[in-house]
């Protein structure tokens, strides 16, 4: 298995011309090592190396992947945990005599899951997203003007940095449902502007989805 991802790499990086020292360096990682990989000496154990090295080599993961055996490197850890506060969102309620979580530090780590995003910290920004969804439903349960409108525009938000994530490591029925409780949040905020964003990253969710060859499976 490690042979047949290591070879592939090394081809498509030979294909675009690149130096083993180059795409090292872009993915955070030496020469030695990335030699070691190609070779098929060692593994890739980061899922984030593993995506920036797809998009270095302009390749999508599964062309990595020979099989489904060799999908547990590109295996997303967050996934499961993703799924699980997604699954259980209908049944969140306020904590009995605890604050629901305020709307400003929702938007606090809501931009710190964005900066992971931005930087290709993928593992790291995963992490962080069964909590600020948990966060989001318990924060948006009902409210009344200003504050409902506020809390649901968050709720849209943190929905669609979990689609842009999702899409990102391959879970694309994932990123589907996000997508779709993002749009439905930033319809219950009445705000059009975000609602057309949230539309645009929902189309892409689509074609990623088509692309994967992924089913719809509801949550």
């Amino acid at each position: 298995m490690r042979t047949e991802i290591g070879q592939r790499i090394a081809r498509q990086r030979r294909r675009r011309g690149l130096p083993q020292v180059v795409v090292a360096n872009l993915v955070g990682r030496s020469e030695s090592w990335l030699s070691q990989v190609e070779r098929g000496l060692r593994g890739i154990d980061s899922h984030s190396v593993l995506v920036r090295l797809a998009e270095i080599l302009d390749l999508e993961i599964s062309q990595l992947t020979a099989d489904e055996a060799d999908r547990e490197v590109s295996k997303f850890e967050a996934a499961a945990a993703v799924r699980d506060a997604m699954l259980r969102y209908e049944t969140l309620t306020e904590p009995a005599g605890r604050e629901r979580p305020r709307l400003t530090w929702l938007g606090h780590e809501l931009r710190r899951v964005n900066r992971l995003y931005q930087g290709t910290r993928y593992d790291e920004a995963g992490r962080l997203l069964p909590g600020l969804i948990k966060a989001a439903e318990i924060a948006s349960q009902p409210r009344r003007g200003g504050d409902r409108r506020a809390a649901q525009t968050l709720r849209a938000l943190v929905y669609q940095s979990t689609t842009m994530i999702l899409n990102r490591v391959g879970e694309t029925e994932l990123a589907w449902t996000a997508a779709d409780r993002s749009l439905s949040a930033a319809q219950a905020a009445e705000r059009p502007m975000v609602s057309g964003r949230i539309l645009r990253c929902r189309r892409r969710a689509r074609l990623w989805r088509r692309l994967n060859g992924s089913g719809h499976v509801g949550i």
